[in-house]
């Protein structure tokens, strides 16, 4: 009896992707050139990622669909993403000149740009599920909060250092990478701070430069670790669940990361190599197992 208890426990957790959850290594393709913000388009489940100075539409196997010019050639475009209607995103900082961002429809038909002459390295952004955004400030430390045609509709700090990826829950929560002091923290959709997590170093939960966040609808919390060449991942708390990747040029591992995006199902995660010049998505194991599939799984604990 105290097996096949053990055996539903199990499976119930793997059902919910939180114990025994795994991301494997499942493809890769190359860019023409050095890639940087990536996001998935939960409208057409294409990939979308800036390469160099064009936003670059793939497939979610990676064929080339299309690109077009994030912004002009003297801006330095870093992020990219996508609304909820599916409108594509670029970020833009201009140096000795106003940031701005630029957005198209899915397949790059402009459709308008905002300059707010305050930021200071407009850097990554991610949309809510109402449409708004928000939006990381290096320069000035601080989250911009703006409507989908980029009016400022609120902006906070909380004392960060170099804040660089930002990413939004179904539920309005709202991470941010406090790449400075190597943490990650999460607020309510009004900016009320509600938790941190991190901390410096290379064990589990710990950061060297966190930089991309990305939340799954069911609100596991993606974090690129940059300088330990390596994805980890949470609970929407920040409890650790997993981790992939390692430093080098090979399958499974990171030369220069910039970049992570989680389809909408939460069963694959991509990430940009920057300087390697490649985008690799990497697949669940063990995660949404299937009602049918629980009773082989609890047969083990027997």
């Amino acid at each position: 009896m105290k097996n096949a208890r053990l055996g539903i426990t199990v499976a119930l957790a793997l059902a919910a992707g939180v114990a025994g959850a795994a991301y494997e290594y499942g493809g890769e393709w190359a860019t023409a050139d050095l890639c940087y913000g990536l996001d998935v388009n939960a409208v057409t489940g294409d990939v979308y990622t800036l390469v160099r100075y064009d936003v670059t539409r793939y497939t979610s196997e990676g064929s080339l669909l299309g690109s077009w010019d994030a912004g002009p050639i003297m801006c330095m475009p870093f992020d990219v993403a996508c609304s909820p209607v599916g409108y594509v995103y670029a970020t833009n900082v201009c140096q000795g000149d106003a940031d701005y961002i630029r957005y198209c429809t899915s397949s790059g038909s402009f459709l308008g740009q905002f300059v707010h002459f305050s930021w200071r390295e407009a850097y990554a952004v991610d949309f809510a599920p109402d449409g708004t955004f928000y939006g990381t400030d290096d320069g000035n430390s601080v989250i911009w909060h703006c409507a989908a045609a980029g009016k400022v509709l609120s902006t906070w700090g909380d004392d960060f250092l170099a804040p660089k990826g930002v990413g939004v829950a179904p539920n309005g929560t709202v991470y941010v990478a406090d790449t400075g002091h190597n943490i990650l923290k999460y607020y309510s959709a009004s900016g009320s701070f509600i938790g941190s997590w991190g901390g410096y170093g290379a064990k589990d939960g710990q950061f060297r430069q966190p930089w991309g966040v990305a939340v799954a609808a069911g609100g596991t919390v993606f974090v690129l670790d940059r300088d330990n060449r390596r994805v980890q991942y949470f609970t929407s708390g920040g409890s650790f669940l997993g981790k992939f990747g390692s430093a080098g040029s090979g399958q499974g591992q990171f030369d220069q990361p910039y970049d992570v995006a989680v389809s909408p199902s939460g069963n694959r995660v991509y990430v940009t190599d920057g300087s390697g010049r490649r985008i690799q998505y990497f697949n669940a194991a063990n995660v949404n197992v299937q009602p049918a599939s629980l009773g082989k799984v609890k047969a083990l604990f027997r």
